[in-house]
């Protein structure tokens, strides 16, 4: 049992720590749809030889919730994950999980907004404010490592029950690929349903080894549009470049290219170009 501020259990891409992320930002969908951290009280535990984990938990969101405009009242989430395939130390292996969340919005209103896949960038798809009683998400999410090739994808599904105008739906999806040059492989924690720290085959060191090099490509979506709800839609391409020097220490640069439809109510409408780079050291 867990008690306090932490992690609701909830899309693969969000309950994969930051240090070990493929690339700068969260996907799309993710970064649009999951909750993050809340205070509350869960239970949680694994099954079949450890290659399946559970957790259910009720939450009192914060009000910096991305997407609400305050507290949310009350929020019951839970996932499950199985790894059906686990061989050669997670050289070789499978992960497939399913997720939902019900929250109450106690003070009758939510929004859905995104920005491209760069965090400093401005926000071009925003649902406003939507009055409404309460809703619901789905994730499905799947991912697969042979050596130092690797596929991750979700989809996730959120419907909203307005107060006197009936439900709308929105949605979003993301799919990616890396690969390690150097020959390593994405670490795939059973335990925890998630992805863990990479350490490179020989450390960089001057005169002697080059570290860990991956390449890694995404592509992502959300449709923030229905039922009178002109959000927008959001899609975009990321291509990460990564050096890992060490298994604490990584360079990362990120290019985005991004497409806006009617974003922000049909104000925001055209293409969106952006790099980052990042030097990261967690311990």
């Amino acid at each position: 049992m867990r008690i306090g501020q932490f992690q609701e259990p909830f899309s693969l891409d969000e309950v994969i720590s930051s240090n070990y992320e493929t690339f700068m930002e969260q996907a799309l969908p993710a970064n649009t749809f999951s909750p993050s951290r809340s205070g509350g009280v869960m239970v949680y535990g694994t099954a079949v030889d450890e290659r399946a984990t559970w957790a259910a938990g009720v939450f009192r969101p914060l009000e910096d919730d991305n997407t609400a405009s305050g507290s949310t009242g009350y929020a019951f989430t839970g996932r499950v994950t199985w790894s059906p395939w686990y061989e050669d130390e997670g050289e070789k292996a499978a992960h497939l999980g399913f997720a939902c969340t019900y929250r109450d919005h106690e003070d009758d209103t939510v929004r859905f907004r995104q920005r491209p896949s760069l965090h400093m960038g401005e926000y071009v798809v925003n649902t406003d404010y939507i009055p409404s009683e309460s809703d619901y998400r789905l994730g499905l999410e799947a991912a697969l490592v042979l050596g130092p090739l690797a596929f991750q994808s979700e989809y996730i599904h959120t419907q909203v029950d307005r107060e006197d105008a009936g439900s709308v739906s929105f949605g979003g999806a993301y799919a990616q690929a890396s690969y390690f040059l150097t020959g390593e492989h994405r670490n795939l924690d059973t335990k925890k349903g998630s992805f863990g720290r990479t350490s490179p085959h020989n450390n960089y060191r001057r005169g002697g080894g080059i570290g860990a090099w991956q390449v890694a490509a995404r592509y992502g979506w959300v449709d923030l549009k229905d039922g009178g709800v002109d959000g927008g839609t959001l899609n975009d391409i990321t291509l990460g470049l990564n050096w890992y020097l060490n298994p604490n220490m990584r360079f990362m640069f990120n290019y985005v290219h991004a497409g806006v439809e009617d974003g922000n109510g049909g104000s925001y409408d055209g293409d969106v170009d952006g790099v980052g780079a990042r030097f990261q050291v967690d311990f």
